[in-house]
C-alpha cells in the first residue's frame, strides 16, 4: 500500500487506534464521561470528525483536525477546541490501520 490513504470507503474499514492521550483527551474527557450511552456517542463523534477530515484530504497519509471538547454538565469549564491528528499506519506484519492521536505526538 503506498502512503495516501486508501479510498474513502475503504479507509471506513480499517482498525483505528487511540493514543492514551488522544483517547482521554477525546473520549474519556476530564472529568470522565459517567455513561456508557455518554461514551458510546462520544466516540462516534470523534470517529466522524477523523473521517470528515480523511475525506477533506484523500491524497494526505496525515491529517490535522480540530473538534469541540465539550465539558460534562456542571462542570465550571465551558467548551474548547481539541486538536487532533489522523494518520495512516503501516508498520512490517501489522495490519494496515488508521491512528488517532495529539497532534504533539504526531511524528513524521
Amino acid at each position: 500500500m503506498s502512503n495516501q490513504l486508501p479510498p474513502p470507503l475503504l479507509c471506513m474499514r480499517l482498525p483505528v487506534v487511540f493514543t492514551a492521550a488522544a483517547w482521554r483527551g477525546a473520549v474519556l474527557l476530564n472529568p470522565a464521561v459517567d455513561s456508557a450511552q455518554a461514551l458510546e456517542d462520544r466516540l462516534r463523534y470523534v470517529l466522524r470528525a477523523a473521517f470528515e477530515a480523511i475525506l477533506g484530504y484523500p491524497r494526505d497519509p496525515h491529517v490535522d483536525f480540530e473538534m469541540i471538547q465539550t465539558a460534562p454538565k456542571g462542570h465550571p469549564q465551558d467548551c474548547q477546541w481539541l486538536q487532533l491528528h489522523v494518520s495512516l499506519v503501516q508498520e512490517p506484519e501489522q495490519p494496515v490501520a488508521l491512528l488517532i492521536s495529539l497532534p504533539r505526538e504526531h511524528q513524521d
